[in-house]
């Protein structure tokens, strides 16, 4: 570990925290994720399911009274399996769902909202993304059944301001890219040695959520840097918004289609980062091994993920963007209602693929960790250039 790059992260990420206490930040990712369980329960009770203490239900007569569309069918596995976890419901061997006196005597949804528009209040995290989890979850049962778009939502009338304020301007996202713009700042200039360009990579994009704070900071010499996602629409949005950035590349780019298809070359990247997408993976140790042979010798990958899957975005990003399932991934988290790596198996895959963990943000001992989103900082073994061969 480079204890020295992880100091200089941790310092310039947590500015962005001003007169707000490490504390007030768990107390609201906290918040988010319990009016999610609220709002699970609410869509529910709302057709008439999980009214009563003891009455069983199965999936089929579950089912029947939601009715969602195909494409929301995993939603609620996924809802049902939340509020096992936490107790307010019970599975039976049987497989009918029942509720459990926790599960009664739930805060009601409109006080639980009204507190924590109070935080917001408070604590200033993000207006625009506090609406937005409001207005999705007030639209659930729409959403499910397909009347009304996440994507709207998300994207209402194609304006980017509410996914901006999910990836960029709320307070952890401003730390975690302040600790990557850092991590990657003291990258070139430690590869920018004989005066050679250092070639960057970033790979799913998108808003630019993470773009934006990183380039800015970026020396304006011996620098090129490409931008990709899979998206024309964030593709074009980006060469307007960064015009005056001459060291600009834009390109096309899925994580799951080989990169040699996609106008990509074999040790080409100094450092790659993926902000908030290589989870999008279907096998996260077949794409390390694309990303291997992507990085020159001695190159980085800069991983910006979360920890877990987040109640909230159940409710919320979720029903728009991410798309789930047994059959979606063929890693560890083939057949299983799961979306996000552990930070204990992130570690574990960055050792299977012999990568060096330079650094992390925030640290473990910090109480910061709680928030569930981490960054981090690998390096790929001088040894352990995978290279193919013909």
């Amino acid at each position: 570990m480079d204890k020295n790059l992880e100091r200089n992260m941790e310092n310039d990420a947590e500015k962005v925290l001003g007169q707000r206490s490490r504390e007030d930040i768990i107390e609201w990712k906290n918040f988010s994720e319990k009016t999610a369980i609220v709002d699970m329960l609410w869509v529910f009770r709302t057709v008439g399911i999980f009214n009563d203490v003891n009455r069983e239900y199965s999936m089929q007569e579950i089912e029947s009274a939601l009715n969602p569309v195909k494409e929301f069918e995993h939603i609620i596995r996924r809802w049902l399996g939340v509020l096992v976890k936490e107790g307010i419901i019970k599975q039976t061997e049987e497989s009918v769902y029942i509720l459990t006196e926790k599960g009664n005597i739930l805060p009601d949804r409109d006080d639980i909202w009204g507190e924590f528009k109070r935080l917001e209040d408070r604590v200033d995290y993000s207006a625009i993304l506090w609406e937005y989890q409001k207005k999705s979850s007030d639209s659930l049962l729409d959403q499910i059944r397909g009347r009304v778009s996440g994507l709207d939502l998300l994207f209402p009338r194609g304006d980017t301001k509410i996914a901006d304020a999910a990836y960029h301007s709320n307070v952890v996202n401003g730390m975690l890219n302040e600790a990557v713009s850092t991590a990657i700042n003291l990258l070139v200039i430690q590869k920018a040695k004989d005066n050679r360009v250092v070639r960057i990579l970033e790979i799913g994009a998108g808003v630019g959520g993470t773009t934006r704070t990183v380039i800015k900071n970026l020396p304006k010499n011996n620098i090129s840097y490409k931008f990709t996602d899979v998206s024309n629409f964030f593709i074009n949005m980006a060469r307007k918004q960064y015009e005056k950035y001459d060291f600009m590349e834009y390109g096309i780019y899925d994580i799951n289609i080989p990169f040699e298809k996609q106008s990509l070359e074999e040790n080409s990247f100094d450092i790659i980062l993926a902000a908030n997408v290589i989870h999008n993976a279907r096998n996260l140790p077949d794409y390390f091994k694309e990303l291997k042979r992507l990085l020159k010798h001695n190159g980085t990958l800069v991983v910006l993920e979360a920890m877990y899957d987040f109640y909230s975005l159940l409710t919320s990003v979720e029903m728009s963007v991410l798309k789930s399932g047994e059959d979606r991934f063929t890693d560890i988290r083939s057949g299983k209602e799961k979306i996000m790596y552990s930070e204990q198996e992130w570690e574990n895959l960055f050792v299977s693929e012999g990568m060096e963990l330079l650094a992390s943000y925030p640290p473990k001992e910090s109480t910061l960790n709680e928030i569930g989103q981490k960054v981090f900082v690998v390096n790929v073994k001088a040894d352990e250039i995978v290279t193919m061969t013909i």
